[in-house]
């Protein structure tokens, strides 16, 4: 039988967690000690590893982390929570976002973010595009398999990192572009 190594002392893990947020409802920095928002009353969203990984076990979360299409309600409203890791072990609701929105994954945002923030700046109607076909490539990410966020939100929720979100016009306009920023990195 192997045995592992004694490599000495234990030490314990330390970090620090930011004293706020920013609420991902109405921007109103508030103080993590807070559970509900005091402005919009709206839940804050902090949860702990173990918590959230019974949430993705239950498919109340969805990982987008690689990035790639996200289905969802075809509403105009953002309304699918974002969960990011604020420090070892707790995660946010970072902001929220909707269907038929484009996710970039982190390290396609790190290397195109200029071309990126200029793809987002197109605005209008995405009914009003023709349909495009879907490149090969495209990673989708269908939400409407996720059961809701019990406590957060009636609706299911995703799991992010540091990432560009494109807004649904350009999304649709772009999405062979986007495609390949996102699976080239």
């Amino acid at each position: 039988m192997n045995e592992l190594p004694n490599t000495g002392e234990v030490k314990p893990v330390t970090f620090e967690l930011p004293d706020s947020i920013n609420c991902a409802y109405c921007e109103k920095k508030i103080a993590m000690s807070v559970f509900y928002c005091p402005e919009c009353r709206k839940p804050l969203g902090i949860m702990d590893i173990g918590e959230f990984l019974r949430r993705i076990d239950k498919r109340q979360i969805m990982d987008v982390r690689h990035g790639g299409l996200v289905l969802g309600r075809n509403t105009p409203d953002d309304d699918m929570l974002m969960f990011k890791f604020i420090g070892p072990n707790v995660l946010y609701v970072s902001g929220l976002m909707q269907g038929m929105e484009f996710i970039v994954c982190p390290e396609a945002t790190a290397s195109n973010m200029g071309l990126l923030e200029e793809i987002n700046q197109e605005h209008g109607d995405p009914d009003e595009l023709a349909d495009t076909p879907r490149p090969e490539a495209l990673n989708v990410f269908n939400t409407n398999l996720c059961s809701p966020v019990e406590g957060y939100s009636e609706f299911g929720g995703v799991w992010v990192g540091s990432q560009y979100i494109i807004n649904r016009y350009a999304t649709k306009k772009h999405l062979a572009l986007l495609t390949e920023i996102n699976t080239r990195r």
